[in-house]
């Protein structure tokens, strides 16, 4: 059910399609309004419960991979200047 009333004072009725797994029975159904004004059905399916939840380690995956990657470069560097000219390790 759409949240804002209708002109007349009662509430909208949307009918909502496109779920990409069948919605519980008898389960109150929610749905977001999108930017331009459309009403989409929020699919509660596990996967994208957990994509959900995941997403936001994605980014902090790469930034430690980059962070991981930039130390060891850096230690490195750093060690191959402590080596007297022709000396080996």
């Amino acid at each position: 059910m759409d949240p804002a009333p209708a002109s007349d004072g009662g509430k909208r009725w949307i009918t909502a399609s496109g779920f990409s797994s069948e919605p519980v029975f008898g389960a109150p159904l929610e749905v977001a309004k999108e930017p331009w004004g459309s009403w989409v059905p929020v699919d509660q399916g596990g996967w994208n419960r957990l994509g959900r939840a995941l997403s936001p380690l994605i980014p902090l995956t790469f930034a430690g991979l980059f962070a991981k990657v930039t130390v060891a470069a850096y230690r490195g560097w750093r060690n191959s200047r402590r080596l007297p000219a022709g000396a080996s390790a």
